[in-house]
């Protein structure tokens, strides 16, 4: 247990560490956890380009038309998720030049622990993908759905009933059909 004068002393101390207070500071702390960016929650790192992750998501928002916010957010972890397995091949394969620059065998680099480790992240990725590919398939499908039958039940209400006389007849047709086989009056 600690005793009075060390808690004293501690609150004392956290006092005059309250961590960065300026814009530039703060900005720069955010970095601090920054390792090498596979697993980066930041979806655009500094050495990559924006305007071409901001292609990527503009086309699969062109692809998939998404009409709420929920279908926004499916096509947004979807364009994350391609970006990252975009990056984590580019870094693989610089990897593994690297690694064979450096005298390994392709066996000691497709059995080696980083390749592996790539490979779990890619996976993962493509797992989020897939998720927001299938949730954002079907909520579009019921969608289309739903508004196929409201566009049906407005087409009818907008219509009035028609309904062919022969619908409601119990008399047979003063004029009357026409007969199969011609009667021949002169005599038969």
């Amino acid at each position: 247990m600690s005793t009075l004068a060390q808690i004293s002393a501690n609150q004392k101390n956290a006092q005059l560490s309250t961590g960065p207070r300026t814009p530039e500071g703060k900005a720069a702390a955010s970095k601090n956890a920054f390792k090498f960016g596979l697993t980066s929650k930041q979806i655009v790192l500094p050495s990559e380009d924006p305007d071409e992750f901001e292609s990527l998501h503009n086309g699969l928002l062109n692809q998939w038309d998404p009409r709420t916010d929920g279908e926004r957010m499916l096509v947004d972890d979807m364009a994350a998720a391609r970006w990252r397995i975009r990056r984590i091949d580019k870094v693989q394969t610089v990897h593994m030049a690297l690694t064979e620059q450096n005298g390994a065998t392709l066996s000691d680099i497709y059995l080696g622990d980083a390749l592996r480790k790539f490979q779990k992240y890619a996976t993962a990725e493509r797992r989020i993908y897939e998720s927001a590919w299938r949730k954002l398939t079907a909520i579009q499908k019921e969608r289309k759905v739903l508004e196929i039958r409201e566009h049906a039940r407005q087409l009818t209400a907008s219509r009035p009933l028609q309904r062919h006389r022969e619908d409601f007849q119990n008399e047979p047709d003063p004029q009357g059909p026409e007969p199969e086989f011609p009667i021949d009056d002169a005599g038969a």
